[in-house]
Formats: C-alpha cells, sequence, structure tokens
C-alpha cells in the first residue's frame, strides 16, 4: 500500500515554476500483508510545453512557437531522496532520476513500512537568464508492486 491507496501514486505535478522553486514530497509505502515481498517500482513522466512564449522560443534556438514538444523542465528540475530507506541521495536531473528509478529497500517484512522524501527543485541557476521552461508542466506517477518474497 502507497499512502492511502494501493498502486499507484501521483508523486509529484507542476505547472509554472520559477528559479528557486522546491517542494518535498513525502509518501511511505507498506507491506499490509502476512508475508515479506520485494518491492519493486516504475516511474512515469509526463510533461508539455504549455506555452511557447517569445523568450521561450529564443532561449531554446528554435522558430516561433516551435517550443520543445515535451518541455524543458525534466532536464531543469532536480529530485534528491532527502530521507529513504537506502538514505539520502544528492540531486539529480529529473529526467535522470526517472531513468534510474527510486531508490528501493528490496524485500519488506511483513507489516513494515519505508518511508520516503523527496525534493523536486527548480535551481536559480544566478547570473542565468534561462526562459527554457516558461509555461511547461511535469507529472510523475510511480507504480509500485510487492511480490511475495
Amino acid at each position: 500500500m502507497v499512502g492511502a491507496a494501493p498502486g499507484t501514486v501521483n508523486l509529484f505535478a507542476a505547472v509554472d515554476v520559477t528559479p528557486g522553486f522546491t517542494q518535498d514530497v513525502t509518501f511511505t509505502v507498506s507491506d499490509t500483508g502476512s508475508l515479506p515481498g520485494a518491492l519493486t517500482s516504475s516511474l512515469i513522466m509526463t510533461g508539455t510545453d504549455g506555452t511557447c512564449t517569445e523568450p521561450e522560443y529564443v532561449a531554446e534556438g528554435v522558430a516561433a512557437n516551435a517550443c520543445a514538444a515535451a518541455g524543458s523542465l525534466p532536464e531543469q528540475m532536480t529530485v534528491a531522496v532527502v530521507a529513504g530507506p537506502a538514505g539520502p541521495a544528492n540531486a539529480v536531473a529529473l529526467s535522470a532520476f526517472v531513468t534510474s528509478g527510486l531508490p528501493l529497500p528490496g524485500t519488506l517484512a511483513a507489516g513494515a513500512t519505508a518511508t520516503y522524501t523527496l525534493r523536486f527543485a527548480l535551481p536559480d541557476l544566478a547570473g542565468i537568464v534561462d526562459n527554457k521552461v516558461q509555461g511547461d508542466t511535469i507529472a510523475i506517477t510511480s507504480t509500485f508492486n510487492l511480490l511475495q518474497a
């Protein structure tokens, strides 16, 4: 069980974030059964370029209204594991995090829980005006499975 519903959980969603944005998300995975289980997870990220303003297409170096269809947030946002069963982990690009996956505890004992705190951020790159993420949206979901060990 994850949070209040077993299976799939919405981990994060953002629209129109600005440089310097951070948000912590905490969730718990539980083995509510009577047997231990091996925990697996798959992350799915969806994103769009909600708008394509002049500062954005100039920053991306493309023709008017030809901004990156999936947006640029996956490369510029970061996620760090602030707390989790495997301990903290340094921030990485959101796209890399989705590819590498959530660090899992392996087997959960019957009745055991694993709590995570993830920090999503859009770093403020001092001295750099970066308009590539204007109007972009992003959402990340995770499907958790617990297989009897």
